[in-house]
């Protein structure tokens, strides 16, 4: 019996993992091997959890790469794949579908490391690393640094050894810390 990956997405169209597979993806993002492994790992352990987005009345993915590839390793590993929630997005052509595309890829905010860390302050992160990829973020580690500015506790903190020679080593000029 094959295994099984649960769709956690309710109130949305499905359609046979077989018929969309035949759908066009857009190949706007690169895929690497680490991101569809980290995917695959995340659709076994939480399910399909985001329906994948399709140009109304055509075989066009607007958003789904990385879940096709994902999924079609799956497949060969043995995974019964369930039919997919999909959502219908219209367009007038495949120039205004491939607008789509962008809009849905772009960014409109930053990642922080002090914002990830507020974020998942009451949550544990356990593993998170093997199933989230955030460029500049760590996942794995609350409370680092990156990104996160804190004032020191004292002014003496800022530099212990205010009293240190410097010297300059193009010119020679020499100077201490607290100059």
């Amino acid at each position: 019996m094959p295994k099984a990956i649960e769709n956690k997405v309710n109130g949305f169209r499905t359609m046979s993992w077989s018929e969309l597979k035949g759908f066009d993806f857009n190949e706007l993002k690169e895929v690497s091997g680490r991101d569809v492994s980290k995917l695959k790992r995340a659709i076994v352990s939480e399910g399909f959890c985001f329906p994948i987005e399709i140009w109304e009345g055509h075989d066009y993915v607007i958003d789904g790469r990385g879940r096709d590839q994902a999924l079609r390793e799956l497949e060969q590993e043995g995974y019964a794949i369930p039919d997919l929630p999909v959502i219908e997005i219209r367009a007038d052509d495949l120039s205004h579908a491939k607008r789509l595309v962008l809009m849905r890829s772009s960014q409109h905010g930053q990642f922080t490391q002090a914002a990830y860390d507020r974020f998942v302050d009451d949550i544990d992160v356990a593993g998170l690393e093997e199933l989230v990829s955030i460029p500049g973020i760590d996942i794995g580690v609350l409370g680092s640094s990156i990104g996160d500015v804190r004032p020191p506790d004292s002014f003496e903190d800022l530099d212990a050894d205010l009293d240190t020679q410097h010297r300059c080593p193009k010119c020679g000029y020499e100077w201490s810390g607290t100059s």
